[in-house]
């Protein structure tokens, strides 16, 4: 039981941050592409690359925690479902090719944070 209360803390925080964070980011540069999500996904990824590497080859690491960060913020903050119904409607808007570079830069984007967190972690500690 105690593992379900940590993962819903951690995903209601990071459910929080996700609107925080996306708005601050639509409020600097606007709304007219869907750059609050890109980002929110982005940084997700950059730490749970940067978090599985530490508690995978750095730290001795308590479940529990892992359950808190990385199932529960992580899994708040993330977005993919925002991610794939705003790519939706712009394509079912008849924006093909924002649709195609939102959909690349996500991808590409977190493949390479989750990379880069990961071996920031491995090699910082």
């Amino acid at each position: 039981m105690e593992k379900y209360l940590l993962i819903g803390l951690g995903g209601g925080i990071g459910s929080i941050s996700r609107y925080i964070v996306s708005r601050m980011v639509y409020h600097a540069v606007g709304e007219s592409f869907p750059y609050g999500t890109l980002a929110v996904n982005i940084i997700g990824c950059l730490f749970i690359g940067f978090l599985m590497s530490l508690m995978q080859e750095r730290l001795a690491v308590n479940t529990n925690f892992r359950f808190l960060l990385v199932i529960g913020f992580l899994g708040g903050f993330t977005t993919f479902s925002s991610f794939s119904y705003e790519t939706f409607e712009l394509m079912r808007a008849g924006s093909m090719t924002a649709a195609f570079f939102n959909a690349a830069y996500n991808v590409v984007g977190c493949l390479a944070a989750t990379w880069c967190g990961y071996m920031i972690g491995k090699y910082i500690i």
